[in-house]
């Protein structure tokens, strides 16, 4: 199977210093591939884990709306030009706009809360 892995711009995978999410990332790539599938990443240009395929994001900062828009467009060439099986992003919802009507399985995995709710 081929499987795209998502990781948010601001840490390489693995990070170098901290980085919970970015070495939940790199862990499941190796035992990803242990189980004999094709794993892309979609992270920061300094990310090292072993992978396939690394597509650098083009903004490095998930706050910043045109960072975000370019990491729309990174996303999306990644799938095209990888075509994976699926894509499991631990990054934001917003970078998988253009795919999520897509007949494409997706999972999307949050290490913190998505959003907060008021009453």
């Amino acid at each position: 199977m081929k499987i795209l892995l998502t990781a948010d711009p601001e840490l390489p995978v693995p990070p170098k210093l901290y980085g919970g999410i970015e070495r939940i990332v790199d862990l499941l790539v190796a035992g990803l591939q242990n189980r004999g599938h094709e794993v892309a990443l979609v992270a920061h240009p300094e990310s090292t884990s072993s992978v396939s395929k690394l597509f650098p994001w083009r903004g490095m900062q998930s706050q910043n709306k045109l960072d975000t828009f370019q990491n729309m467009i990174t996303l999306w060439s990644a799938v095209n030009s990888f075509k994976p099986d699926v894509v499991h992003s631990f990054s934001r919802i917003f970078y998988m706009l253009p795919i999520l009507r897509s007949p494409l399985p997706k999972v999307m995995s949050y290490q913190r809360r998505p959003s907060y709710l008021t009453p």
